[in-house]
């Protein structure tokens, strides 16, 4: 459907746009004008589509960018909080919490550096990998 494309690529849009901007102070209103369209359907669309609404996914970017951060650096607490988007390290401490159910200060002590593994050191299989291949057909037959 002609609909359903231009809604996946406007999701696709805000996507990005979010990902790009998580750690600035992000609302729906700079989101909808961002896409040109009113608060109410960005709203809807994000909720429909992505299945969680924008501030709970926002939220979820903004965590993930900084469990990276726990990961790979040694800043301090409040410099990843802020570096992220959070408000403030109380913010970002009570949503640890509820998600983890430890402190990011626990979380990093838990970090066992061999299973810690930075992006850029990534290894891929060849496009042509015999076993990659067949998962790929495996895959395409089902429709995944």
């Amino acid at each position: 459907m002609p609909e359903d494309e231009q809604r996946r690529s406007a999701i696709r849009r805000l996507l990005a746009y979010i990902e790009e901007h998580y750690a600035e102070k992000l609302t729906l209103e700079n989101l909808a004008d961002f896409a040109q369209y009113n608060r109410t359907y960005v709203s809807t669309l994000f909720k429909q589509v992505v299945g969680v609404n924008f501030h709970e996914y926002l939220s979820r970017v903004r965590f993930q960018h900084a469990l990276s951060d726990l990961a790979l650096t040694n800043d301090g607490l409040t410099d990843i909080a802020l570096r992220n988007g959070f408000a403030d390290l109380k913010t970002f401490n009570a949503r640890f919490r509820s998600t983890l159910h430890r402190t990011p200060t626990e979380y990093r002590a838990q970090l066992s550096p061999d299973r810690v593994m930075r992006i850029d050191s990534r290894k891929f299989l060849p496009s042509e990998d015999p076993i990659l291949q067949a998962k790929l057909r495996a895959y395409l037959k089902v429709g995944c």
